[in-house]
């Protein structure tokens, strides 16, 4: 590897042709592994945005539960608790809807191809992401959202399994350039 790197720098070195094509080669090389990033950044983002969902909805059964069902406390008591619950709960939304608009933000990032049916797909469901943080507290909501979640880190997976395929082909350009050089 270190021998490869020193090759490439003599190379660029010298200049001409072969380097003028090692930098235009790892030039593209570098903006695809910098799109493999941020495509896996986007499925990290939307996998702990699912994680949050679950436990909002968690909190807000557990705060809807505790105000249906008061127990022996009387109603002083039962109000505390269930204002502490309404708390968790609310802190669970917020951060719900944080982890909505962090995905939206990744996605908007992207460099999506114009065209491209699947690319436009997560134009939109970025723009959707973006938009529905209000209402999530419901309940109602929350199962349609993690399955646009879901539907969101299918097609970022889709396009990041069209990626590195294209990375490894660059990577073995670059390298063949460099030993034949």
């Amino acid at each position: 590897r270190a021998l490869c790197d020193q090759k490439y720098e003599q190379i660029l070195a010298d200049g001409g042709k072969t380097a003028a094509q090692l930098e235009e080669l790892s030039s593209r090389l570098n903006a695809v592994k910098n799109e493999r990033q941020s495509l896996r950044k986007s499925i990290q983002v939307g996998k702990i945005l699912l994680e949050r969902l679950r436990s909002m909805t968690k909190a807000v059964g557990r705060a809807k539960n505790k105000m249906f069902h008061g127990g022996p406390l009387g109603a002083i008591g039962n109000a505390t608790i269930n204002a502490i619950h309404r708390q968790g709960a609310e802190g669970s939304v917020r951060r719900a809807g944080e982890g909505l608009q962090e995905l939206a933000r990744s996605i908007e990032n992207l460099s999506l191809a114009h065209g491209s049916e699947r690319d436009a797909e997560l134009a939109r469901l970025g723009v959707l992401l973006g938009q529905s943080d209000g209402g999530l507290g419901d309940g109602d909501t929350v199962s349609p959202m993690m399955d646009l979640i879901c539907r969101t880190i299918g097609l970022l997976q889709t396009k990041l399994d069209e990626v590195e395929p294209t990375v490894a082909a660059l990577e073995a350009q670059r390298l063949e350039l460099i030993e034949t050089a």
